[in-house]
């Protein structure tokens, strides 16, 4: 499984962890907030701080990131 090693890297807080498994499964925002009964707010400030982290600026960024690093 790659998202430990990854999340480590990274420095990603388990919450972190939590919301790219759900990014890499292709759930936006709002569906990510209500699986996880959080606001869209605060599911962007955690995807804002995935993408400070692994140093991207996009979706898309992050998911070449996820599965060229192994």
């Amino acid at each position: 499984d790659l998202l430990p090693a990854y999340s480590a890297r990274h420095g990603l807080t388990a919450r972190e962890r939590e919301i790219l498994a759900l990014v890499l499964e292709g759930k936006d925002n709002q569906n990510i907030a209500s699986s996880l009964t959080l606001s869209v707010g605060t599911v962007k400030a955690h995807v804002h701080n995935i993408y400070r982290k692994a140093d991207v600026s996009s979706r898309q960024q992050l998911l070449q990131s996820f599965w060229r690093e192994d």
